[in-house]
């Protein structure tokens, strides 16, 4: 199977004024425009994940996640826009014993990026992917390996990078 897309998304939770906090998340490619009177945006970045190998008789390994690029931005440093790209998913391996292809990397202008996850192989043990990583963030996060296959058996692919923070 196919990996999933990669995102980007911004909070923006510290703009002048008291204004209400607002979130953008990209799933396509497109530009970002800084709103009026932004201080600072937390800024996510997820690249693709890898798809899984083709079925084959020994197994197939699942497509590994895309890593995640997490960094805290000044308005200063952002600017007036940043170009935003979103990483596509890989590509499921064709029937028979057809590696998977890699995710494609998302990036926050030149600010941060993750790379997408490996593709996963078919064939002897189905090789999973490997996963993504993140860089330029304050936080790096590598996406999870996908899960190798065995003998006669498909595999599941890995999660993409992942952090679980608490206030």
């Amino acid at each position: 199977a196919g990996g999933g897309a990669g995102t980007v998304t911004a909070y923006l939770g510290l703009a002048a004024g008291g204004q209400a906090p607002t979130i953008q998340t990209f799933t396509a490619s497109g530009t970002y425009t800084a709103p009026a009177g932004l201080r600072a945006a937390l800024v996510f970045t997820t690249g693709g994940g890898g798809g899984g190998g083709g079925t084959a008789t020994d197994g197939t390994g699942g497509g590994g996640g895309g890593g995640t690029a997490i960094e805290m931005l000044t308005a200063a440093t952002i600017g007036v826009s940043q170009t935003v790209t979103v990483g596509t998913g890989g590509a499921g391996g064709a029937i028979g014993a057809n590696p998977g292809s890699a995710g494609v990397t998302s990036s926050f202008g030149a600010l941060n990026s993750a790379t997408g996850g490996g593709g996963g192989l078919a064939g002897g043990q189905g090789a999973p992917g490997l996963g993504g990583a993140g860089s330029g963030g304050s936080f790096n996060i590598n996406g999870n390996a996908g899960v190798a296959g065995g003998h006669g058996n498909t595999s599941v692919g890995g999660s993409g990078g992942c952090v679980l923070l608490e206030g």
